[in-house]
C-alpha cells in the first residue's frame, strides 16, 4: 500500500488522502481485531477441553522457535506462504475511504494477503494461547494498528521525485524489517520462556 495510498497518488485519483488512510488504520484494526478474537475464541475451546496454559504456551514457544529460523535465515522456498495481494483495481473502482478500509481490513488480517514475516504466527499462537477472546481480540487490534499505520510513512509524497526518492530508502532499510521480525521473534520467546520458568 505504500507504493499507491499517498498524497500524490490520492491527488491523481480525485481522494482526500487523509480520509483514505484514516479508514485503512481502521480496517486494519478491526482485521486484526477479528482474527486475534477468533484465536482467543478457539484457545478457549481448547482450554475448555483440558488443554493447560503451559501447554499453549509450549506450543507458542516452539512456533517462536520455528519463526526466529525462519525470520533470521530468510524464508525457505519449500515453506508456504501467502502471496496474495489485495486488488488494486479497487483503487479506480471506488471510493479512497471504500479502498483504504478494504485494503486495511485485509492487511490487519494478516493471513489474508502476503507474509513477510513468520513473527505473525508467533502473534496468531500467542493470541490462541491467551485463550480469552477480549485479550486476543486486544492483542489483534495492536497488530492491526501497527500494520495499518505504516501507510503514514508515505506523508509526504506529493510529488513524483519524492516517490522515487521513498522506494529508494525502502530498498535500502529493506534488511530493517528481517532485524525486527527477529528482536519481535525473540522477545516473544524470552517472555515465554520467563513465564514457563516461573511455573506457569
Amino acid at each position: 500500500m505504500l507504493s499507491s495510498i499517498h498524497p500524490l497518488g490520492e491527488a491523481g485519483r480525485g481522494q482526500r488522502w487523509w480520509l483514505t488512510v484514516s479508514a485503512h488504520i481502521v480496517g486494519s484494526a478491526l482485521g486484526g481485531a477479528l482474527v486475534g478474537a477468533l484465536l482467543g475464541a478457539a484457545g478457549r475451546l481448547v482450554a475448555w477441553a483440558g488443554v493447560g496454559l503451559v501447554a499453549r504456551l509450549a506450543l507458542v514457544a516452539m512456533v517462536a522457535v520455528m519463526a526466529l529460523v525462519v525470520d533470521g535465515r530468510g524464508w525457505p522456498r519449500w515453506l508456504w506462504r501467502p502471496h496474495r495481494q489485495v486488488d488494486e483495481d479497487w483503487l479506480s473502482r471506488y471510493r479512497g475511504w471504500v479502498y483504504g478500509g478494504g485494503f486495511g481490513f485485509q492487511l490487519g488480517m494478516g493471513i489474508s494477503t502476503i507474509v513477510t514475516a513468520a513473527t505473525l504466527y508467533v502473534l496468531g499462537a500467542l493470541a490462541f494461547a491467551v485463550a480469552d477472546v477480549g485479550s486476543a481480540a486486544l492483542l489483534g487490534l495492536a497488530f492491526g494498528l501497527a500494520r495499518g499505520a505504516t501507510v503514514l510513512a508515505g506523508w509526504r509524497i506529493d510529488a513524483p521525485d519524492a516517490l522515487v526518492s521513498f522506494h529508494r530508502r525502502l530498498q535500502e532499510r529493506a534488511g530493517w524489517g528481517r532485524l525486527a521480525a527477529v528482536v519481535a521473534d525473540s522477545g516473544i520467546l524470552i517472555g515465554v520462556v520467563v513465564v514457563l520458568w516461573r511455573g506457569a
